[in-house]
């Protein structure tokens, strides 16, 4: 079968396009030939992807960047349309050589050009090759220029299928009309939409609740994760390995993609924080030194700095996904002090890439200098890292009332003085050939996102590698919290671990379950451990395998 995916954005890096990456890889391993349209430039490190070809300026005609065989029964044929260094986004992130700007801000006649530059480039290869299937992504744009392209094409018999990730909805089309009727305009032309979540599909219909038989046009297909790559330790003493294999890959990325963040950077922040004498003195200094590193490269020193890492006696929190207010990675710093007083040693590595690089940088910098007051009111101003707007009072009053015992204060600051900084360690970006090594090391992973998700893909990701997540409960995550909820219901009851919910007890309750998991696992044996991996393992691969949910898209066609 000849299989057109959509997408528009990277191959890398965020939730949706680890999902094309993967869905398109396991199209191939299935035989099937796919047309893969993004704007991914590091292509040939896809070792699924056949050929690329990139379009000339108005997308008519096309050059071959590289072709070669891959160990794969199917191909994947890559395209990159010519968008005039123009890139519309939902959430603004920096993509170099693009000029980025959010779906909301652009007029109709530059959301009409983007489109057109899009809709040309797939009715060029649409009219060469004729796809049995088309999957776009997102809400907007891909389903209005996919639909477009294949009525210019006359390929009407082609089934087109919408893939819904959810930040298309919540970032864009909720905020603007305009947007609100392109989304419609993809609705109408498509035939069938599949939703990553049942909290997404729902959330979906009540907002388009004025269309008449959408819910017959939507269904639940689950994010998938690679189980033969996510595997978990068999034992404790592998730890070494995977860290080993990781630094030299770090090393070498490095190497080949400099621009990361390196310490004598971070350092330099650092003391310039020390000068700064409110929030506003801090939220300048974290304007002013965004955009002087690659998000898209590791940092310089990561490898140094995870070798610095006691990974058999330290009690390893993992983080990973994009450095946003969104994720709650603030409310995860704010909650680690409380960590620390229960274990000492316990050392929070966060990785991923993002505009709130910085503004976490701060924040761990005001705890560490002993700030708390002035933390406390950064909690406050996410808006500090990304330009969105949010009312965190909520997380800051609950945190701000445990402080008001001062015992309680008094160790906090204890805490953090002096030490937290030591026990925080960014990373930048990994890839999941990283990622694939690091999280099994973990003790515990954290999601703490405070803001809808369409899915949570990254529990899912730790469950394969044989480590339980914490996560918050609500939207997307909600159905893989549901499924190893059930699954662990033992371990939860004997550990203590309760549901996460987005109220004022949110830093103390992450803080609480942190603490618990790791107590638990500190006290049992290591031969139930491996087995509770395990367990985590099977428990992936029996509900999110990409095979399963790779044909499920196929079965929609019937």
């Amino acid at each position: 079968m000849i299989i057109a995916v959509v997408h528009g954005y990277l191959l890398r890096g965020t939730g949706s396009n680890l999902y094309v990456s993967n869905l398109c890889r396991t199209f191939c391993q299935q035989g099937h030939q796919v047309l893969l349209f993004s704007q991914e430039e590091e292509t040939e490190a896809f070792d699924f992807i056949s050929s690329d070809e990139i379009f000339e300026a108005e997308n008519r005609k096309s050059s071959v960047y590289f072709k070669r065989n891959t160990a794969y029964p199917g191909s994947c044929k890559h395209y990159r349309p010519n968008l005039s260094a123009m890139l519309p986004v939902y959430v603004y992130d920096h993509y170099p050589g693009f000029e980025v700007k959010e779906f909301t801000t652009l007029d109709q006649k530059t959301l009409e050009n983007y489109i057109e530059n899009n809709r040309t480039a797939l009715e060029t290869v649409f009219r060469q090759i004729s796809p049995d299937l088309v999957i776009s992504q997102h809400t907007i744009m891909q389903p209005v220029y996919s639909s477009r392209a294949l009525s210019g094409s006359n390929k009407r018999n082609t089934r087109h299928l919408a893939t819904v990730h959810g930040s298309a909805l919540n970032f864009s089309v909720r905020k603007s009309d305009l947007l609100r009727q392109y989304a419609l305009e993809g609705i109408n032309s498509i035939d069938g939409l599949v939703f990553v979540s049942s909290h997404s599909r729902d959330d979906f219909i009540n907002y388009f609740s004025d269309l008449a038989n959408l819910e017959e046009k939507c269904h639940v297909n689950f994010a998938g994760v690679n189980t033969k790559l996510f595997q978990p330790l068999k034992n404790r003493k592998e730890k070494k390995g995977n860290i080993d294999e990781l630094k030299k890959l770090l090393v070498k990325k490095a190497a080949d993609k400099p621009g990361g963040k390196n310490s004598k950077v971070k350092a330099g922040f650092q003391e310039k924080l020390r000068s700064t004498e409110n929030a506003a003195d801090v939220g300048k200094l974290i304007s002013a030194a965004q955009d002087q590193s690659d998000i898209w490269a590791p940092d310089q020193d990561a490898a140094d700095n995870l070798a610095e890492i006691d990974w058999m006696n330290e009690k390893v929190v993992l983080y990973y996904g994009k450095y946003l207010w969104t994720k709650g990675i603030h409310l995860l710093l704010a909650a680690m002090p409380l960590v620390l007083e229960n274990h000492p040693r316990a050392r929070l590595i966060l990785v991923g890439f993002g505009a709130a690089r910085e503004y976490l940088e701060a924040l761990v910098g005001l705890l560490d200098q002993g700030r708390i007051e002035l933390a406390l009111e950064m909690l406050k101003r996410p808006d500090s890292s990304d330009g969105d707007k949010a009312n965190h009072g909520l997380y800051h009053d609950g945190l701000s009332s445990l402080l008001s015992d001062d015992q309680t204060a008094d160790r906090y600051l204890k805490a953090c003085k002096d030490k937290i900084g030591q026990q925080i360690t960014f990373t930048g970006i990994m890839d999941h050939e990283q990622l694939r090594l690091l999280i099994p090391c973990a003790d515990v992973t954290v999601a703490p996102s405070i803001f809808p998700e369409s899915f949570g893909l990254v529990g899912v990701e730790a469950l394969a590698c044989g480590v339980l997540p914490v996560q918050t409960y609500h939207s997307g995550f909600a159905d893989v919290v549901d499924i190893y909820e059930k699954s662990f219901r033992d371990f939860f009851a004997a550990a203590g671990i309760k549901r996460l919910t987005l109220d004022e007890n949110l830093i103390p309750g992450l803080a609480d379950n942190i603490n618990t998991v790791l107590t638990y696992l500190e006290g049992i044996p290591e031969d139930e451990r491996v087995d509770l991996a395990r367990k985590a393992h099977k428990l992936a691969e029996e509900h999110f395998s990409w095979d399963n949910i790779a044909k499920h898209y196929l079965g929609l066609l019937n």
